[in-house]
């Protein structure tokens, strides 16, 4: 992990590429479908106003704290082991012997289809790291510590919802992993940046509960796919400025008041998370492969992400 040795220039990223709640936004195509719309988010209208205005405020006062998920102890201990170039995986699996329920989650996860690689199942960590590697032991690690601060409070508006957060995570964080060395990025940290980013769904749809009670429950949806879209990617980063994650972690999510990506690292995570929600609208629907793999192509993503790993 010497890649992590030297700090990373700051760079003139490219816009990820799609004007705030235009049509053909993977974004929009995704939260649109995700919260059951039958219109796409986006529009302008005196419902959505309110609520953007408000959760912009939020953001600029640094408020957000109130509606983030809590920092998983043991996630600053994870970054520091990811930071230190002489880590190992043995040094991962002391970390979990310290909380057995942190063992079992793991376990747990490890025989889960994303992570599964043997017919019998993973009963102990060392068979684990056996089967899965360095590497994939490391990206096991990442999905157990944030499963649990990934979840969002159940409502008839967002209904079973938490489950698909963390699916969504999971496969944005396993996409990143595999692109990220043929892209010149570190597979792990990119994994984990992959996690991230769904807890600024947690705390929008937190906000859009808390600051839309007593609204309808269409409402309520239209409101989280809007903010979703619009406001995800400066969530993602305030919450990783707030935990005090470091800079290696802060530059795979550092954006700007627009919602740019302002370093390499940073515009890489959100084309992947980009890939992975088009990815997700590809499979449930019929959206058709050649409008995926254009939009994939103004990402600067290859059209067979749609199907790695499926």
């Amino acid at each position: 992990m010497k890649w992590l040795a030297a700090r990373p220039a700051r760079v003139d990223a490219p816009r990820v590429g799609f004007e705030y709640g235009a049509p053909d936004d993977i974004g929009t195509l995704y939260y649109s479908k995700r919260f059951g719309l039958d219109d796409v988010p986006g529009t302008d209208t005196d419902m959505l106003r309110s609520p953007r205005a408000a959760f912009s405020e939020v953001l600029g006062a640094g408020a957000l704290v109130r509606y983030m998920p809590r920092l998983p102890s043991v996630l600053p201990r994870l970054i520091a082991l990811l930071r230190d170039p002489d880590a190992s995986v043995s040094s991962l699996v002391e970390l979990l012997l310290q909380d057995p329920t942190l063992v079992a989650r793991v376990l747990s996860i490890a025989n889960s289809p994303y992570f599964r690689r043997s017919r019998r199942p993973l009963e102990d960590l060392n068979t684990a790291v056996i089967y899965l590697g360095e590497e994939g032991m490391r990206a096991l690690v990442n999905a157990t510590v944030m499963q649990p601060i990934l979840t969002v409070p159940q409502s008839a508006a967002f209904r079973a919802f938490s489950d698909e957060v963390y699916g969504l995570a999971l496969a944005t964080a396993e996409l990143a992993r595999l692109l990220a060395e043929p892209h010149g990025f570190h597979p792990s940290m990119q994994h984990l940046t992959g996690l991230l980013h769904a807890t600024a769904e947690a705390s929008i749809l937190a906000f859009a509960l808390r600051d839309g009670a007593g609204r309808p429950v269409q409402e309520l949806q239209s409101i989280a796919a809007d903010l979703c879209q619009g406001f995800a990617g400066r969530a993602t980063s305030r919450t990783a400025a707030q935990w005090s994650l470091g800079e290696e972690i802060e530059i795979h999510l550092e954006c700007g008041d627009d919602g740019v990506p302002l370093r390499a690292e940073a515009d890489f995570a959100q084309r992947v998370l980009k890939a992975s929600q088009l990815r997700w609208r590809f499979a449930i629907d019929s959206l058709p492969q050649h409008t995926c793999e254009e939009l994939l192509e103004e990402i600067d993503l290859p059209g067979d992400v749609l199907t790695v790993l499926v």
